[in-house]
């Protein structure tokens, strides 16, 4: 899974399939703390094969030292390092290139971030309350006291004051258009061959 590495204060931050990097701290799923950071200064995406970061700040945005124009994009390496707003910000090294995994957010600070991948417990396993898992749809389920549902993005997970966003690693347009035309049956297909 994708992850944004801070290399002065060692933060490390999951990517979600689209992940807002900037100032603002409720629209932004990385808060940047310097004064020339844009409010919503960058996003990071997931196109379905690659990430892809897209500048949209006012001071740019460095990837390996090379600044970016406002609104262009740009697909990510691994080990890229990233600078937000100016080329002696903070930099963000991407660690692991791979597709997003579906995750719980924490709704408040100190709360850890829950990479969904087979069976998750909450609070803890220590004492269940909610089982997440898998359904064999491909649906992520919550069972708790209160029943059974299909979660979907941006459905509220927890107990008490213990509340994650559930962040489902769906497919981007791309790939949902794709999977929408119809495919060609063998009577439509011919093939020719010269030698």
């Amino acid at each position: 899974m994708a992850t944004l590495h801070n290399l002065k204060t060692l933060e490390k931050v999951n990517l979600l399939p689209q992940h807002i990097v900037g100032r603002h701290p409720t629209s932004s799923n990385t808060v940047l703390d310097s004064p020339d950071a844009s409010r919503m200064h960058a996003t990071i995406a997931w196109d379905g094969e690659f990430w892809r970061l897209q500048d949209s700040s006012t001071n740019g945005t460095y990837v390996n030292g090379k600044r970016l124009s406002r609104g262009e994009s740009l697909q990510l390496n691994n080990n890229d390092e990233i600078k937000f707003a100016n080329p002696n910000a903070d930099s963000w090294q991407l660690l692991d290139c791979e597709a997003p995994k579906s995750q719980l957010v924490p709704e408040k600070p100190g709360l850890p971030s829950i990479v969904l991948d087979g069976i998750a417990v909450l609070p803890s396993e220590e004492a269940p309350e909610i089982t997440l898992y898998m359904s064999p749809l491909g649906h992520w389920v919550c069972e708790s006291q209160s029943g059974i549902s299909t979660l979907e993005s941006g459905d509220r997970v927890g107990t008490e004051d213990n509340i994650w966003r559930f962040v489902e690693a769906m497919p981007c347009a791309e790939t949902v258009q794709i999977e929408d035309h119809a495919v060609a049956s063998a009577s439509d297909v011919e093939i020719h061959f010269e030698v």
